[in-house]
């Protein structure tokens, strides 16, 4: 009688077994199901607000090419080329990826501003630096040739086109030469 106790209580846990693994496998593969199902959604909802954020980069990109092209700028993405010529050129993702890069050299190059710079200010006016010395209140000499004069200028209110004329400095250190002769 014991043994066919043991062997009853051996064809139970096996039964119990197959009924937990049964079961296991039922809720794994609902579980699966479920997930899916959920996976499916989060990758749609993600899909439409990258494609809404491509959208907004392309036409953050196209309004910097033309408004460049309106105040008579140098066009960053390929300065052979104008606003039109542009947009059949080259796909959004080469333009985004072409000023993305010319931002980075900007930020770095407007840290320093030299003598010869070329500069444009907040109402699209562009000047050239004559003057490496910063005043206290945080402005720079330009001179522009629309006003025929020099003029102190914010230099946060600055940005450089990228150009440089190092005949400005050589000129300037030639006047400097001549007044430091006549002393």
């Amino acid at each position: 009688m014991a043994k066919e106790t043991i062997s009853q209580t051996e064809g139970l846990c096996k039964e119990v077994t197959n009924c937990i693994r049964n079961a296991y496998d039922r809720g794994y593969k609902q579980g699966f199901k479920d997930g899916n199902y959920n996976k499916e959604f989060f990758c749609n909802l993600n899909f439409e607000h990258g494609t809404y954020k491509g959208l907004d980069d392309a036409w953050e990109c196209a309004r910097k090419i033309v408004q460049r092209e309106a105040n008579g700028e140098e066009n960053i993405v390929d300065e052979r080329l104008d606003g039109y010529d542009t947009f059949m050129t080259y796909t959004a993702a080469e333009c985004i990826t072409r000023i993305k890069e010319y931002e980075e050299k900007q930020k770095q190059a407007d840290s320093e501003v030299k003598v010869g710079d070329e500069v444009v200010d907040d109402c699209g006016i562009k000047s050239v630096v004559v003057t490496d010395e910063i005043t206290s209140d945080g402005c720079v000499s330009l001179l522009t040739n629309y006003y025929q004069t020099t003029q102190l200028y914010p230099i946060k209110k600055l940005r450089k086109t990228g150009r440089h004329f190092d005949q400005i400095a050589e000129v300037l250190e030639q006047l400097k030469e001549a007044q430091d002769e006549t002393k």
